[in-house]
């Protein structure tokens, strides 16, 4: 974070704009680039979460039915039918 805005404060100074209002533009439009990727990485990560989901719920139902079938074979305390 600080070296972020070490860059920003070094490089957005009056001396590399030609006019006043090119130096509030330009942030303006870094913010308007930020806020962008902020907003795709939002859709990603709901992305990733929905698929996660579906993943983890299939996985539940897997895992419900192999211990179905591992109680049936050993029964319900692991020890065995015997």
């Amino acid at each position: 974070m600080e070296k972020s805005r070490v860059w920003i404060c070094g490089h957005l100074v009056q001396e590399h704009f030609e006019s006043h209002e090119d130096q509030v533009k330009h942030p303006i439009e870094m913010h308007d680039q930020i806020i962008e990727l902020i907003e795709g990485l939002t859709r990603m990560q709901m992305a990733l979460a929905k698929n996660l989901q579906a993943v983890l719920g299939q996985h539940e139902s897997d895992n419900d039915t192999a211990s179905a079938g591992i109680n049936e074979v050993f029964g319900s305390n692991g020890r065995g039918k015997g």
